[in-house]
């Protein structure tokens, strides 16, 4: 199977022209399995373990009849591993289509409807899965009345980064934290350990989906409580392309010489305007984890091409080291009337460091 053959096996999807699809490293998976019609966001990771990279992320198969939001593409979770973070081979696991996580048999459960994530940690030795799902409870929201978008987020540990166990939260329905009074969800987690302590990070929205912020609560007892959730503060005013606030973020030890403990790559959403949002990924630095700068004026990465594959949004970002350059990986998404013919997927954009202002996606072929 050529390189490009492995991004994209979906039979949904073969028509897709190769110059709409530079970025993706990940797409819809073959026929039966849990990813053939949506992949959603992925974690990748070098492995210290088994010596490779593997990716944790969520999808949603062509089968699955569930009343889930269909803005979503979570369902279920699945997996992949790769010698080099690009190339990616479906790994199969236990579930139903080679899933790894499948929504809790549970039907009170906070993810009895759909599960995804949005972040994997290690620490100690043992993986921690950030998750987030929603169950059959319907609510009222702008899009109409749907059930599963009351999210919540989890959490999922292994010893190994293959076989999960579910933890259960002190928060309703076996969550880590609850929705906050007058918003839609808490969702989309990120995690950060450090000084003994877990820092979790969660966003919320109103039913109209007129701003999303982010919440912080940390937990110094291994995620078995938390603290009252704080919102994640900004020392500078927000600029255009983050006036409607940010959707998912990721932290890491700053490498830059800028004098910060902390650097955050988040999805900037462009406000006010409409229910939909123009997303973009920006960077952040910080001394504490919660109060944060905007690192550049501009985006370091944003939509190229609205009739390609991303040119809908990219978001969720995760920055990784290798050598001397750094990659960007993100969740990109076409628009509305290309969601017939584009995939969703994980994609890959790559700076030559120490410059993180200027990412340029990898070839489609």
């Amino acid at each position: 199977m050529t390189t490009f053959a492995a991004r994209l096996q979906s039979t949904l999807f073969q028509g897709a022209p190769h110059d709409k699809l530079k970025g993706l490293v990940l797409g819809p998976g073959p026929a039966g399995r849990c990813d053939d019609a949506k992949v959603g966001i992925g974690i990748p990771r070098w492995d210290e373990k088994s010596q490779q990279w593997m990716l944790w992320y969520y999808c949603r198969d062509q089968n699955f009849t569930r009343e889930a939001p269909p803005t979503l593409g979570s369902g279920s979770i699945a997996s992949a591993t790769s010698p080099d973070g690009v190339t990616w081979q479906r790994m199969p696991g236990l579930g139903r289509g080679g899933a790894i996580v499948e929504p809790s048999t549970s039907r009170d459960d906070f993810d009895s409807l759909h599960v995804g994530l949005t972040d994997v940690t290690v620490h100690d030795g043992r993986y921690f899965m950030w998750t987030f799902g929603g169950n059959f409870r319907t609510t009222d929201t702008k899009l109409g009345t749907l059930p599963g978008l009351a999210m919540r987020p989890g959490l999922i540990v292994s010893d190994d980064g293959v076989t999960w166990s579910r933890v259960y939260g002190a928060a309703a329905h076996g969550a880590m934290a609850d929705i906050p009074h007058g918003k839609l969800y808490c969702a989309w987690p990120n995690a950060l350990h450090a000084d003994g302590k877990i820092y979790l990070y969660t966003s919320c929205t109103d039913p109209n989906f007129r701003r999303w912020d982010t919440l912080i609560q940390v937990s110094s007892d291994g995620a078995r409580s938390w603290t009252a959730p704080q919102p994640l503060q900004w020392l500078d005013s927000s600029p255009g392309y983050g006036g409607a606030g940010e959707l998912t973020r990721s932290m890491i030890p700053n490498p830059l010489n800028t004098g910060h403990r902390w650097l955050m790559a988040y999805t900037a959403l462009e406000g006010p305007g409409p229910r939909f949002h123009r997303r973009s990924i920006a960077l952040a630095v910080s001394h504490d984890a919660i109060v944060w700068l905007r690192l550049y004026d501009q985006p370091v990465f944003e939509i190229e091409d609205e009739s390609a594959w991303d040119g809908g949004g990219v978001a969720a970002p995760h920055l990784r080291k290798v050598g001397d350059e750094w990659r960007l990986y993100y969740y990109g998404f076409p628009k509305a009337e290309f969601e017939n013919t584009l995939p969703k997927g994980v994609g890959l954009a790559i700076a030559t460091a120490p410059d993180l202002s200027n990412f340029r996606r990898i070839a489609a072929s």
